[in-house]
């Protein structure tokens, strides 16, 4: 299969980062002096708008401001692991592919850092990273830019949000549902409506889709 483009989300997905990323929410939490959350309510509310679930907390603060406490806090942490067979994956995958991008919430700076720290440089040709997934002007952006077309685009994710962000522009989305370190519960990802056109075990697992 010839893709125009092959697009990965970040954290989840290639980056096994969970426990980098749920602390800095309890760390904006502290900052508006409002009580800490647990790792199961994180997963809970993962995928619902950011600014409305922080305000849920009793934080009013704009998805920028969001962003950048949480970029600021991400520098100060220890570089996360790739998930299991994601750096070798993503290598054999862009053969398949006119061009891979990552699209990503996650700070495009620490995308580019475990870029180059995994050795992924040369087979990623663009970031879009610190992006919102809950409207779909970015994601066209992306399609834009790389000249892709919706019908030969694959989206490789972990979520509900990146289902309905796929669904809604059109494009084929493989879904991997991992069984640790997962940011929502495996049989919430399951149970999506609408569904993803692939569910996969590992990431590895997309590799027979592009042959």
């Amino acid at each position: 299969m010839a893709l125009d483009l092959l697009a990965f989300d970040w954290s989840g997905t290639v980056s096994n980062d969970l426990m980098v990323v749920f602390p800095s929410a309890n760390n904006i939490l502290m900052f508006f002096n409002r009580p800490p959350i647990t790792l199961e309510h994180y997963r809970e509310v993962f995928g619902y708008n950011i600014v409305d679930v922080y305000r849920s907390w009793g934080v009013n603060a704009s998805f920028e401001q969001l962003n950048k406490m949480h970029s600021d806090f991400l520098k100060r942490q220890p570089r996360p692991k790739p998930m299991p067979g994601a750096v070798e994956t993503v290598r054999k995958a862009s053969n398949y592919a006119n061009k891979v991008a990552v699209f990503s919430a996650h700070p495009e700076e620490e995308i580019r850092k475990d870029i180059e720290n995994w050795g992924l440089e040369g087979y990623i040709d663009e970031v879009y990273g610190g992006i919102t997934k809950h409207d779909d002007v970015d994601f066209s952006r992306m399609l834009r830019q790389m000249r892709a077309k919706s019908e030969s685009t694959l989206y490789v994710a972990d979520t509900t949000v990146d289902i309905d962000l796929a669904v809604r522009n059109l494009v084929r989305c493989a879904i991997v549902v991992n069984r640790k370190d997962y940011y929502q519960k495996p049989e919430k990802v399951r149970s999506n409506f609408p569904p993803a056109r692939h569910y996969l075990n590992y990431i590895s697992a997309q590799i027979p889709l592009l042959e």
